[in-house]
């Protein structure tokens, strides 16, 4: 084997050998984003997203497991435990698409975020090696930074080099495999260069080296500079708020979060220079909590009187938790005399894990709570409350109908179904029933719940949803497939006939039809309006005939505002065939 090529070899087979289980969560993950893509209107797509969310995760955490027990015989056993972990969260999952809503992007995000702190900090819990521990995550922030320059050139390269072969060559590829490839590379690729720069593990990443002059120069004329002017912005704001006598809007809770965040990591960007003689670090430790305590002030209040306007969301929730663990930073860093650094990432992370998984006190048990007596207080507060039911046909503001019907909704997205039809009599449980039994996409409610308002100014502005079932389109028996527009017109021939499909959007409706040869015409949505009648929206489709052509239509989904309002439609195909 050439010389050159033998270190690189020998160095892959090390890499493939040292991190297992990290290689192999990669490659599920990049394989199974590939199938996701491959299968976007099929019914397993979705088991297939699951398993890519949860082998993505198991990249951060199984690394985390190896950099802290690579020197252990028991390994194994973490390893275990590891997997335990990834099956756990995929059970938190739900079974159909149908179910998977909102919330569980307060499952996924989180869980990704913590499994990354668990990288930082694992390896060093019961170690007390602050500068080991700093240097660990500098070369993992460098790391970090590499790894993305190189996945980003390589992934370029290679979907360039596939267009010019495609192109050169009239290869006439589907165009499908440049997304492939990009998830493909960016995700196994970018493990496997990930782990190569990380090289034998903490023993390396922990080893002492100069400070990086470009981390310096990074965080001394870019961040620092950066944290004054948004600092200054929000003092502005602050003497606005003053002067105006007037309460903080409620996005102020962000800027403060990304202030102390980011200046939170600039600090521990530049925690080796601390004693250094050049006062700029110092002076920039000691005045930034300083700066920072007047603005945590700004950032209860702001978030305090969204709560109690609105009660928790898990949003809010999360900009609760984050101001806390914040505020307790501040606290620590200014009053402690010999304060770690190791106490940010596992701070942060114990509070993330009881706010993701702690009982009775996470953010969808205290989320749910809150929003039930919102509901009830609103309810109770326009006398809607007809014994232990709600009577719709009390006479509401268009604002307060949609405040009901997004809150119910929002009960329904968090598994509080009981408490929901609790509230509704028996004839609207089973509407309810029957309208999310035809629902393919993830479950909402609140499209019903408008319609159920009788006095509102204009009844149902929430459209009513038909979503078609089939995943898939039979073409047998017909020759010919033509994408039907949304707005305006299409023409196509076949042979010596020419068809225009036109679609006009006015006021009240919206109409279709179909011409042939400037001449005879079929209007098509006709066709469609027997299925609001109908149980069940399997297939939204209908066929007739124009000149020697027989034809059918179908749709993705369509809807209706109000009982005689607009029809709706997305995605619609024309099928033909010549008799």
């Amino acid at each position: 084997m050439n010389e050159k090529v033998r270190p690189a070899f020998e160095k892959t087979i090390e890499v493939a050998m040292r991190y297992p289980m990290v290689l192999t969560s990669a490659l599920i993950a990049a394989l199974s984003l590939v199938t996701v893509l491959e299968l976007e209107n099929s019914d397993r797509w979705f088991t297939v997203l699951k398993l890519f969310f949860t082998s993505a995760l198991g990249i951060s955490l199984f690394f985390a497991i190896h950099t802290a027990t690579d020197h252990l015989r028991t390994r194994m056993l973490y390893q275990l435990v590891g997997l335990g972990l990834l099956g756990t969260f995929y059970l938190s999952l739900p079974r159909e698409e149908k179910s998977f809503t909102e919330m569980y992007a307060f499952i996924i995000l989180p869980s990704f975020v913590l499994s990354h702190l668990l990288v930082s900090f694992l390896a060093f819990v019961s170690e007390k090696k602050e500068q080991g521990f700093w240097n660990f995550n500098k070369n993992l922030f460098i790391n970090v930074f590499l790894t993305g320059v190189f996945t980003g050139v390589l992934t370029l390269g290679t979907v360039l080099a596939i267009l010019a072969v495609d192109k050169l060559f009239d290869l006439d590829l589907r165009e499908e495999i440049y997304p492939k490839t990009a998830a493909f590379l960016g995700i196994f690729a970018s493990t496997f260069i990930f782990l190569f720069f990380s090289g034998k593990g903490r023993k390396e990443l922990e080893k002492p080296s100069e400070y990086p002059q470009i981390l310096k120069f990074f965080t001394q004329f870019v961040l620092i500079p950066l944290l004054l002017i948004y600092v200054v912005i929000l003092y502005l704001y602050g003497l606005k708020i003053l002067i105006n006598f007037e309460l903080p809007r409620g996005w102020v809770s962000y800027l403060v979060l990304g202030y102390g965040l980011v200046g939170t990591l600039a600090l521990l960007l530049v925690h080796p220079l601390r004693h250094e003689s050049k006062g700029w670090v110092r002076l920039f430790r000691r005045i930034f909590y300083l700066l920072l305590m007047p603005l945590l002030v700004l950032l209860f209040v702001a978030i305090f009187f969204r709560i109690l306007q609105y009660g928790f969301t898990e949003a809010r929730y999360i900009v609760l938790l984050l101001s806390v663990w914040l505020t307790t930073m501040a606290l620590y860093f200014s009053f402690f005399r010999a304060p770690t650094i190791r106490m940010v990432p596992i701070s942060l992370f114990l509070l993330g894990l009881a706010g993701l998984c702690l009982p009775f006190v996470n953010m969808f048990d205290v989320s749910a709570s809150s929003q039930k007596k919102e509901l009830l207080k609103t309810l109770n507060k326009n006398s809607m409350l007809s014994g232990s039911t709600v009577d719709f046909s009390r006479k509401v503001s268009d604002s307060t109908a949609r405040e009901i019907a997004d809150k119910m909704n929002y009960l329904y997205e968090r598994k509080q179904a009981d408490f929901v039809l609790s509230l509704l009599e028996e004839k609207k449980q089973i509407s309810l029933s029957k309208v999310l039994s035809k629902e393919t996409s993830p479950s909402n409610i609140y499209p019903t719940v408008m319609s159920w308002f009788s006095t509102l100014p204009t009844p149902a502005k929430a459209p009513v949803v038909l979503q078609d079932a089939s995943k898939l389109i039979a073409l047998s028996g017909y020759d010919y497939l033509v994408h039907i527009p949304l707005h305006g017109s299409s023409s196509f021939s076949i042979g010596e006939d020419t068809f225009t499909v036109h679609s006009a959007v006015q006021e009240q409706t919206q109409s279709l039809s179909l011409t042939l040869n400037g001449k005879e015409k079929v209007e098509l949505l006709p066709l469609l309006k027997t299925m609001w009648d109908k149980e069940t929206g399997q297939e939204l489709s209908g066929s007739s005939r124009i000149g020697p052509y027989s034809i059918k239509i179908q749709f993705q989904s369509m809807e209706r505002y109000g009982e005689a309002g607009r029809i709706g439609f997305t995605s619609g195909i024309l099928l033909l065939k010549r008799d």
